[in-house]
């Protein structure tokens, strides 16, 4: 058996030196304080993912460019024709919030932003951010 092969009796032998240096009484405030640390990391590594997906988004709107915004106007029923891609921009964030999902969900996918398994708001928020 070697270090890295844990074996039962080596458990044991870490189990027995924990009660002997923290004491069994300390043992569950030092469950409690790990348990706390493991969701804090949690928790720290979701706002991570987050941030990436929102960063990624905004990529993804960026590298479809003026051909994004015209599709996602054309999903909101925006006249296209005429109209510089600021307006467009203006118009498309006036409109965002007052759509459905289903509209909103097509406006996502114009500017290639991942639906899958997100909600209306956040697809609401992902969209505002890739058109900053």
């Amino acid at each position: 058996m070697g270090l890295l092969d844990p074996g039962p009796e080596l458990i044991i032998l870490i189990f027995i030196v924990v009660i002997l240096l923290f004491g069994a009484k300390k043992i569950p405030e030092l469950a409690r304080g790990v348990g706390r640390a493991m969701g804090e990391f949690k928790r720290g590594k979701m706002e991570i993912e987050r941030e990436i997906a929102q960063s990624s988004s905004a990529g993804a709107a960026s590298a479809a460019g003026g051909d994004g915004i015209t599709a996602a106007a054309k999903e909101l029923g925006l006249i296209v024709e005429g109209r510089s891609e600021a307006e467009l921009r203006g118009k498309i964030l006036e409109e965002i919030p007052k759509r459905d999902r289903v509209i909103v969900v097509s406006v996502a996918k114009a500017f290639r932003i991942d639906v899958e398994g997100i909600g209306v708001d956040e697809l609401r928020e992902r969209i505002l951010v890739a058109l900053q």
